[in-house]
């Protein structure tokens, strides 16, 4: 896929996307305690991180996605059965196991938009954890198995299977402080919210769109932890103001406002 220009929010210019997105994470590292080679090489999960962050922006990706994610290990099982394909095996569990880890980490919980969400049989963030953890280990195993044992995918999917916890931490570190992620976003929301509000369009004054677009989600940053009236009112008149501006401003606010209401 080729990378498509990014209007960074802090430094008001245009930048690659995948270098601010990798830039992004280096810095969710650092916050996180988790430095990049603190405990083993791991400048490769770096990549691989940055590049699923990416690859979340891609509507192409995310239909690609839907064909292999299956959260229920019966279904995973039954889709093998009889079919020895390593690489649809392989696909099968990197993307599932890739869904778990952005989900939990970017999302928050992977329960969020589930239909089954209060259901007492639910099964826990810690359950997919550790089927994430099992998942990257099969994924890496097949692609050994299609490309021999040195290949360096595999060795970077072990090393997130190994360290699943302290990359899903550090997702979410980034999630707050670098994406202003609302956990109510679903990934196809993200992609929209992204995509259509955050990168660069012509037509547009940059300069003053970036200065609004910053005030409005420092506003979102504090009424999700105070729910002060006043960063309410601003935050419709605001996306208003940005709609007014960028006709293709898409963020549904009324929705995240209410959860103060339904909490």
């Amino acid at each position: 896929m080729k990378s498509q220009p990014f209007l960074s929010l802090r430094e008001h210019k245009v930048q690659d996307t995948f270098n601010e997105l990798l830039t992004i994470l280096i810095r969710g590292r650092m916050d996180s305690g988790f430095r990049s080679n603190s405990f083993e090489f791991d400048e490769d999960v770096n990549m691989y991180l940055a590049q699923l962050l990416y690859n979340h922006l891609d509507p192409a990706y995310l239909a690609e996605k839907g064909r292999y994610v299956h959260l229920y290990e019966s279904d995973l099982i039954a889709l093998q059965e009889g079919d020895l394909d390593f690489r649809k095996r392989y696909n099968l569990y990197k993307y599932t196991a890739d869904h778990i880890l952005f989900t939990l980490g970017i999302m928050g919980n992977i329960h969020r938009k589930s239909k089954m969400a209060n259901n007492a049989f639910r099964l826990s963030n810690d359950v997919y954890e550790g089927r994430a953890r099992a998942y990257y280990m099969y994924a890496a195993s097949y692609i050994q198995k299609l490309r021999g044992k040195n290949s360096g995918v595999a060795e970077t999917l072990v090393k997130i299977a190994d360290n699943f916890l302290i990359y899903q931490d550090v997702l979410a570190t980034i999630r707050g402080k670098y994406l202003n992620i609302v956990e109510k976003f679903s990934d196809g929301e993200w992609f929209h919210f992204v995509y259509k509000n955050v990168i660069h369009r012509e037509g547009i004054d940059s300069e003053v769109y970036v200065k609004l677009m910053d005030e409005f989600l420092l506003h979102l940053s504090a009424w999700k932890k105070s729910h002060d009236q006043r960063d309410k009112d601003l935050l419709r008149i605001l996306g208003a103001e940005l709609k007014r501006l960028n006709p293709a401003f898409s963020c549904n606010i009324e929705p995240v406002l209410s959860m103060q209401n339904a909490a």
